[in-house]
């Protein structure tokens, strides 16, 4: 891949940088995974945060009148 040392030396500097935004893309995967699964947390029977006050109260939505 590399003719000679020289070009190797010449090419780490952008290879780091591409490590560097790897982790950062990798670590702003992980927090949106978080806010995920905190948001649609109804593992313990607890309503999830998407839900409005209408769905919660039994108000049929619009998509149940189109059924």
């Amino acid at each position: 891949m590399f003719k000679n040392i020289r070009s190797l030396m010449k090419s780490i500097p952008t290879l780091l940088k591409y490590v560097q935004c790897a982790k950062i893309c990798l670590h702003h995967a992980y927090e949106a995974k978080k806010e995920i699964d905190t948001l649609f947390d109804d593992v313990e029977g607890n309503e999830p945060e998407y839900l409005n006050e209408e769905e919660l109260a039994g108000v049929p939505t619009d998509k149940e009148h189109m059924w």
